[in-house]
């Protein structure tokens, strides 16, 4: 990996993110860098998969999802519910249609 460029999951916003983080961490410490970034990460070289669930999703479930795949595992499970009839939905599942569909 000698030579290999470091990831920069932000190419369009960096200045800005770090900017903010640093911000963030002198205001907050540690934990508020950290959830500054995770918060800022849906405008990251992700967001073309993170915009079909849209910003209020991503952060009403940004405490319980790690990245887009689990995004992804829940409306597919939310969709095959749906086409089964299927009413009984857990609280990840009413959360995500909640925020999606406002």
């Amino acid at each position: 990996d000698e030579g290999r460029r470091p990831y920069n999951p932000w190419p369009k916003y960096r200045k800005s993110v770090l900017f903010i983080a640093r911000l963030g961490w002198c205001l907050g410490g540690e934990r508020a860098k950290a959830l500054i970034y995770r918060s800022l990460y849906y405008f990251s070289d992700q967001y073309f998969l993170y915009q079909f669930f849209g910003w209020k999703n991503y952060i009403s479930l940004l405490p319980y999802s790690r990245n887009v795949i689990g995004q992804v595992t829940l409306e597919y499970l939310v969709h095959l519910k749906q086409k089964l009839a299927c009413t009984e939905l857990n609280k990840f599942e009413k959360l995500h249609v909640k925020t999606r569909s406002d």
